[in-house]
């Protein structure tokens, strides 16, 4: 019997007028601009910040002269991903370094499920943080990036992404679905965004399951 194909998992919010962003940054905009029964083609006009939706955090986010969006090696998006539960306390944090130290993963998803609540006052203001004395330890290996179901690993002042995006490892935020990938399996990942000269920009996230 043949190997059962792997299946590609979206773990991408959908971008549309109803996505909530971050208290204080202007709401996504999604206007027709033209419609194929009138005009005899669709076009849509978007407005919106580069922190939108599922997106990804660039250096210069909180770096002064650190790298733009456009300035990051195609390679440092893609990886093999490894996802952790927060709830496990320092336990994830020592999951997480023993698979990029053994298993030639470059790349963590800590799953928090707080994405149930995306759309809810208190996604923003209520979500769970990283410790980032824990994630030193993951510097000591090749770490692409990482992502949360969250919309921010941390809270002011940053101490998660100023460490993270000071030595070029960025960050994704605004995950979903990571209920569905098992803990123990290494994903081919993909975190796509628009290439902007820009701080961050939405992104596309796939992945996974790949042969150990």
């Amino acid at each position: 019997m043949g190997q059962t194909k792997a299946q590609w998992i979206d773990l991408t919010h959908v971008l549309d007028n109803r996505t909530p962003v971050y208290p204080g940054d202007p709401p996504v905009e999604c206007t027709l601009l033209s419609r194929v029964e009138e005009d005899g083609f669709q076009l849509t006009e978007f407005r919106l910040s580069s922190h939108s939706g599922t997106h990804i955090d660039a250096p210069s986010h909180f770096i002064r002269n650190g790298k733009q969006l456009d300035e990051i090696p195609i390679d440092r998006l893609v990886g093999r991903a490894i996802v952790v539960d927060i709830d496990d306390g320092a336990a994830a944090y020592d999951q997480a370094y023993r698979y990029l130290k053994t298993r030639q993963c470059d790349v963590v998803l800590f799953r928090s499920r707080w994405d149930r609540w995306y759309g809810h006052d208190r996604y923003f203001l209520e979500h769970p943080k990283l410790d980032p004395e824990r994630l030193k330890p993951l510097l000591e290996y090749p770490l692409k990036w990482i992502g949360v179901d969250m919309p921010s690993p941390d809270y002011p002042p940053y101490p998660v992404h100023v460490l993270l995006l000071s030595c070029e490892i960025l960050i994704v935020e605004n995950l979903r679905g990571l209920e569905r990938l098992q803990r123990g399996v290494c994903y081919e990942i993909y975190a796509l965004p628009i290439k902007a000269h820009a701080d961050g920009a939405p992104a596309r996230v796939i992945c996974k399951s790949v042969t150990t």
